[in-house]
C-alpha cells in the first residue's frame, strides 16, 4: 500500500508542475489535543497524509508547504499564520478551523468547510489566498478568501 500512496502523491505533485518526494507518509493517524510545541515534532512539510484525523490541534505557524492531504479531517484546528504553499487537500473536511494562514498556490479538491474562520488577522490585515485551485468544494457558515491573481500585475 505504501508504494501506491507514493505514486498517488507523485501524480498530484506532477499535476501541480512540481515533483516532490514525500519526506514522511502518515496513514490513518489520529492526532488530538496537540499543542503548538508538540506540533513541531510532527513533520508536515513535503509529507503525504492519508485518512488522518486532526482534532483540537494548535498548528499555528506550522509549515505544511508541499504536502498532500487526502481524506483527512480537521476539527477545531488552529492553522493561523500557517504556511501551506503548494499544498494539496483532496476530499478533506474542515470544521470550526482557524484558516487565517497562507494557502497560496494550493489545491482544494472536493473539500468541505464548515464554520471556519477566514477573516482579518490580529494585526487587522485581510486573509487572502492567491492562485488557489478550488474544485467542487462545499462551504457552509464560512467564506473562503480566494483572490484571483491579476496576470498583468504579476509581470
Amino acid at each position: 500500500m505504501g508504494s501506491a500512496l507514493v505514486l498517488a502523491f507523485r501524480r498530484v505533485a506532477i499535476q501541480r508542475d512540481v515533483l516532490i518526494e514525500p519526506t514522511h507518509i502518515h496513514v490513518d493517524e489520529d492526532h488530538r489535543r496537540v499543542s503548538q510545541a508538540e506540533s513541531r515534532e510532527l513533520t508536515f512539510a513535503d509529507a503525504l497524509w492519508v485518512n488522518c484525523t486532526l482534532c483540537d490541534c494548535a498548528l499555528e505557524g506550522a509549515d505544511l508547504s508541499g504536502s498532500t492531504f487526502v481524506r483527512c479531517s480537521f476539527t477545531n484546528v488552529d492553522l493561523y499564520w500557517c504556511h501551506a504553499t503548494c499544498t494539496s487537500f483532496v476530499e478533506c473536511t474542515f470544521t470550526n478551523c482557524d484558516l487565517r494562514g497562507s494557502l497560496n498556490d494550493t489545491l482544494l479538491l472536493r473539500c468541505a468547510f464548515d464554520g471556519c474562520e477566514t477573516g482579518t488577522n490580529n494585526l487587522g490585515g485581510k486573509t487572502e489566498w492567491t492562485n488557489i485551485q478550488e474544485i467542487d468544494c462545499k462551504k457552509s457558515n464560512c467564506i473562503l478568501p480566494i483572490i484571483i491573481a491579476d496576470v498583468e500585475t504579476e509581470r
